[in-house]
């Protein structure tokens, strides 16, 4: 595995998601079908959601999760709507999925379709022949086999002694997970509620009471007595594991309309108003639950699910790994704490019906689980490479983390060089924009903290980041083709790659711990994100990513961590475990396995001498080692670890809910010579069961393998360590060579284990020829090669353009710093004509098309684009031309996080997809499923002020204090311009015209409840009046004038402002289109921009809409049928800062407080 091992004796299972609801369609065009990939799917509110609001797309989504139970809970709730089931026992399907304690009814419904499901799993082959098999499909049989276990679990009829022992083991496992509740005073279901936040803090931390005091989301004590019965969908197999502490049913829901004003006549306020307000919260999750259901029931046949119980990373590389070879494993375990290797050999991977590469991808907070730069590494080479495609990354545990160093610390580096070698692009980080609020989240989790008695620095912040493909890899036509790789000189590649390294491992630099030592520092460092096989995966990353002397780059690379070393004092201990990562990733030179008769020769692994110190030769052997007819250059290792020696640690770890990280250690110690040494291996595999072993030992033939026990550290069986070491390790005297089993010193493991286990934390060790515990082979157990990261799709050095050119990119890193500091593109041209206007002097003209574009035009002839991976600041970019050479170079300084303010205007880019316009960074809206809000409550609305305001961070809010850029104020004076009008539409002001140098009029038909981004949008006609139109129109201006005179108000604005209207607008109405861009769409004409030019009688956008609304649209305004023609359906929302540059303004919160 590719992520530290640890001893989970203590686990929480995560039956039920902890945020609301997102739509996971929402980078997407209306109606294009979309191949979605869910990684730590949770439970399904997502997928659920996204049916309801984006009814009409065809959907194909693979959902994995390694928790079994999981999976399960959701292929048995999409059972119940297949079946109508829904229909008839809406209370019990609600009941059965989210609480703890069910009705007989309940209880019965759920025993029944288990056994239904059981029994239709019998194998793939019925499973795919049942009415079930079309709509809901197992990408392994190990997955179907693993639900089939846990469906058993479910409808098992237990006897009296045993019903007994499984009420015990509930209560008891409510209880430890009751007890850790009371020590956190984390308490994100309030997220639910935003942005509708005001007076609703308490009521949603009584609701939370009553859930965890009375086991369900009942209120009415009648009904609630009858709830007596333990749900075992809230409990799984696995003995260790717990509830989180956190669940509620209701966090995953929208819960803001509870606490907004509805119409009364509306669907919602009827159904609410006669209930009481916690009554009211309830019935609106249980509603939208309700909603979702039937959603998908009346959908279900057009949209495909595939389910998996592996590891995500093992998932990812695996997938990948199909779409390259078409072979259905990468020879990877499905998960921890199994010797099962991943196999596709679900039907749809076996006739390659199922998607290998996807239009979203959504990784959950699997970030705040594991290495993210493992996470991107496997996910970023399935991202397909369209305008459209996004990769979803969530973090929730951030701690009051700095904004600024926040992606920093996530991808352990620099993020333009980062993002530039995975081949990614975070959009908020470049443009300082997202379409959800961060401030109202927080905010309300610090208010709520003060309430419970916690300080503010405990208050959880969390960040979900949208990266995009760069726009460089978006010239093809082709969903995956090959990227354009980035060419380096291999010394400033070996930097970059070392300032990556140092940071996964800054911990280990003890010089720099002691002289900068603090407490924060030292507990994130008991957390172990990565070890040296994780930094090996990612370098096979970029190995397909850039194009360079491969194999110099590696030992420029080598040389450095040596030399940065030998400067902090290290040991060397990883080393050898580096080596065997490397050489298993393909990463250094796989030459012929070495001979028996030359076992220190030049064909060892030690090629790469840097790392691999001198061994004083020795005159035993280990036993038949060197017998081997090729003796590999990299053996597996498995470690047999009596379960004796464990029970006293896991006993102590359950107690004070600790999960230490724990490695394998091969050590050498030769007293008389006075020379040892001590190789630490993380990247090890743990498995519990019997080993039974086939075969001859020491020789190809020799197999290992482990019958697991799924009871794990709750179990009796041996646990078996396996782990990759070069052969010569075990080169010298067994007699003097130990392996042993230990755990990875942490402040808490040594205070903790110290005294039992001694300095080294041993928890088992024996000498390296004792069979009956240590068990050498070629490749692990189960296995047939070494498992495969295949990186992205292999890359080329230049692309080809449709212009006649083809292009290049060169990056040059700082050696100081190891990050990029200027990228050099180059144009190869290839067409005659072009070659000949260079030849003959022309005229070549550079100009800016986005911060990540430049357009290069020669002479009279078609523009040539020219894309970089990231921002580039345009005042440094320079133009080389080699006429007698044809080649034309763009010399571009690489921006930084403040960016954005060189590119103001870039808030909500349009580019081109397959000659379609796509936004790329507004979420489009299905805007009839947003629930209007009734302006006209004014008492109910106080929250809209306070959210509208968080559009501006604490220094947008200081610069008329100080002297602020043209970037800083441009973007300032918009987001106000969209504060009054959002917070001004209403009955009296129903027409806002921004005035300039052209006027842009927004008629506003209502104010509705963005639900995915819990915000707000305006549903409202825009009509754009340029200067031509206004001579031709006078009338309709005069009349434009007077409505907004009578019913609205004037914004001026600066001429930068309407620019920048310009350039919004085309976003806000493509966001919210249910109409299809015609042939002649004016943005499609040859040199067409987006937005199009000003002095047209045709504005900013194209006609494609004008005239499209609903009947009902404006139904109430004057004037209407005589300015629909003319006008175009548009969603406006607030625009809010992201948190890498931008810091909140929060107020004194005890002067708002009561507010909540």
């Amino acid at each position: 595995m590719l992520t530290p091992s640890y001893i989970n004796a203590v686990s929480f299972f995560y039956p039920m998601g902890n945020t609301p609801a997102v739509c996971l369609t929402e980078a997407l065009p209306p109606n294009v079908p979309a191949d979605i990939l869910l990684l730590g799917c949770g439970d399904l509110r997502n997928v659920l959601f996204t049916r309801h609001i984006d009814a009409n797309r065809k959907l194909d989504v693979t959902c994995c999760d390694n928790q079994k139970a999981v999976i399960a809970r959701n292929v048995l709730l999409l059972s119940f709507v297949i079946d109508q089931k829904h229909v008839r026992h809406d209370d019990s399907v609600w009941s059965i999925y989210y609480h703890m304690y069910i009705d007989k009814k309940a209880l019965g419904l759920l025993r029944s379709q288990a056994q239904i499901l059981y029994k239709t799993s019998v194998t793939m082959d019925a499973w795919q022949q049942s009415r079930y098999g079309s709509l809901l499909a197992f990408c392994d049989s190990a997955s179907l086999a693993d639900v089939r276990g846990v469906w058993e679990f479910y409808c098992r009829d237990r006897s009296p002694a045993e019903h007994a022992l499984f009420k015990d083991r509930f209560e008891s496992v409510l209880r430890e997970a009751k007890e850790r509740r009371a020590k956190t005073s984390s308490i994100v279901r309030l997220r639910s509620v935003v942005p509708a936040h005001l007076g609703s803090l308490k009521d949603m931390i009584t609701l939370h009471e009553h859930y965890w005091n009375h086991g369900t989301t009942e209120l009415d004590t009648e009904l609630t007595k009858h709830s007596k019965h333990p749900n075992p969908t809230i409990l799984t197999m696995d003995v260790g594991a717990a509830i989180h502490y956190n669940s509620d049913p209701l966090a995953g829901y929208h819960l803001a309309l509870a606490y907004a004003p509805l119409p009364r006549d509306g669907p919602i306020s009827m159904r609410l108003n006669p209930l009481s307000q916690f009554q009211k919260i309830v019935a609106l999750a249980r509603m939208e639950f309700g909603d979702w259901l039937a959603s998908y029931g009346n959908h279900r046949a057009s949209i495909k699910m595939r389910f998996s119980t592996a590891d995500a990373v093992s998932l990812a590389h695996t997938i990948q790994h199909k779409h390259l070879t078409g072979a259905n494993t990468a020879y990877w375990y499905r998960r921890q704490y199994s010797s099962r290797p991943l196999v596709l050999d679900g039907p749809d991977y076996t006739e390659t019906n199922a998607p290998l590469n996807f239009d979203v991808i959504d990784t959950s907070n699997l970030c705040d689980h594991m290495g993210p730069l493992v996470l991107l590494t496997a996910t970023s080479p399935l991202l397909r490479n369209h305008i459209s495609s996004s990769l979803y990354t969530e973090v929730l545990s951030i701690n009051n983390e700095d904004g600024s160093t926040v992606l920093d610390n996530l991808l352990c580096g620099d993020v333009p060089t980062l993002s530039s070698l995975l081949g990614l692009f975070p959009v908020e980080y470049w443009t300082n924009t997202t379409s959800t609020s961060l401030v109202d989240r927080d905010l309300f989790e610090m208010l709520a903290a003060g309430i419970r008695g916690a300080t503010e620095d405990s208050s959880h912040g969390s960040l979900r980041i949208c990266w995009k493909r760069p726009l460089a890899m978006n010239q093809s036509s082709d969903p995956h083709p090959a990227p354009t790789a980035i060419s380096f000189d291999s010394d400033g590649l070996a930097k970059a790659l070392h300032k990556v390294y140092t940071h996964m491992f800054r911990d280990e630099d003890y010089g720099d711990v002691i002289s900068s030592f603090n407490l924060g520092r030292c507990l994130k460092a008991a957390f172990v994100w990565y070890h040296r096989a994780s930094f090996a995966s990612f370098m096979r990353l970029v190995q397909t990513r850039v194009s360079c002397d491969w194999e110099a780059a590696m030992k420029s690379l080598l040389k450095l961590i040596v030399k940065e070393r030998e400067r902090s004092g290290g040991t060397g201990k990883y080393d050898r475990g580096f080596l065997a990562g490397l050489y298993i990733m393909n990463l250094l030179p796989r030459v012929p396995a070495q001979t028996p008769r030359n076992p220190g020769g030049p064909n060892e692994i030690n090629t790469v001498s840097s790392l691999d110190f001198p061994v004083p030769s020795s005159s035993g052997k280990m036993a038949s080692i060197w017998t081997w007819k090729s003796t590999p250059q990299v053996i597996c290792v498995t470690l047999r670890i009596p379960r004796t020696r464990l029970e006293g640690v896991v006993d102590i770890c359950r107690r004070e809910s600790f999960t230490p990280f724990v490695h394998c250690v091969v050590e050498y110690t030769d007293l008389a010579r006075g020379w040892g040494r001590q190789n630490v291996f993380p990247a090890c595999q743990l498995v519990f069961g019997k080993i039974s072993t086939s075969g001859t030992p020491y020789d190809d033939s020799f197999q290992v393998s482990v019958a697991e026990d799924e009871a794990g550290w709750y179990g009796t069986s041996d646990l078996s360590a396996i782990f990759y070491a070069p052969a010569r390790v075990f080169r010298q005297d067994p007699r003097k060579t130990k392996v042993w089993f230990g755990m990875h010193e942490t402040i808490h493991s040594a205070q903790l284990f110290r005294s039992m286990l001694g300095p080294s934390l041993t928890l088992f060790e024996t000498n390296a020829d004792n069979s009956a515990f240590v068990y050498i082979t070629r490749y692990g157990p189960n296995q047939t090669q070494y498992s495969i990261a295949p990186g992205l799709t292999p890359s080329q050095s230049e692309t080809s353009t449709a212009t006649g050119a083809r292009s290049s990119m060169v990056a040059l890193v700082e050696h100081e710093t190891g990050r990029i500091c200027r990228f050099t593109g180059r144009l190869d041209i290839t067409t005659d004509d072009m070659k000949v206007a260079l030849i003959n002097g022309c005229l070549v003209q550079r100009s800016t098309l986005s911060p990540c574009q430049v357009a290069i035009k020669i002479g009279q002839t078609e523009s040539l684009t020219l894309s970089f991976p990231v921002f580039v600041l345009e005042s440094s970019q320079r133009v080389r031309v080699s006429r007698k050479s044809a080649w034309i170079e763009v010399v571009a300084t690489v921006a930084g996080a403040h960016g954005w303010m060189d590119y103001p205007q870039y808030m909500y880019p349009i580019h081109f997809q397959q000659g379609e316009p796509r936004n790329w960074t507004v979420p489009y809206i299905t805007i009839e499923a947003c629930p209007v809000i009734d302006k006209d409550q004014k008492s109910r609305l106080p929250w809209l002020e306070l959210h509208l305001s968080t559009m501006l961070s604490a220094r947008e809010r200081l610069l008329s204090h100080r002297p602020q850029s043209f970037g800083e104020q441009l973007r300032s004076d918009f987001k106000r311009s969209l504060c009054t009008i959002l917070g001004q539409f209403g009955e009296k002001c129903r027409v806002t015209c921004i005035t300039g140098t052209i006027d842009v009029y927004i008629l506003g038909d209502s104010l509705r409840m963005d639900r995915a981004n819990r915000t707000v949008v305006l549903d409202c006609a825009v009509i754009h009046m340029s200067a031509t139109t206004k001579k031709l129109m006078p009338g309709l201006c005069k009349l434009l004038q007077m409505l907004t005179i009578t019913t609205g108000a004037f914004i001026e604005a600066s001429d930068a402002e309407i620019s920048l209207w310009r350039h919004a607008l085309p976003a806000f109405v493509e966001r919210c289109r249910t109409w299809s861009h015609r042939e002649t769409c004016e943005y499609k004409r040859p040199g067409a921009t987006i937005p199009l030019p000003a002095e047209g009688t045709e504005g900013s956008l194209c006609t494609c809409g004008y005239g499209v609304f609903p009947p009902d649209f404006m139904a109430d305004f004057q004037s209407w049928e005589s300015l629909a023609r003319l006008a175009v359906r548009a969603a406006i929302a607030p625009t809010f800062w992201a948190p890498f540059t931008e810091t909140a303004y929060i107020p004194d919160l005890a002067e708002i407080r009561r507010g909540f």
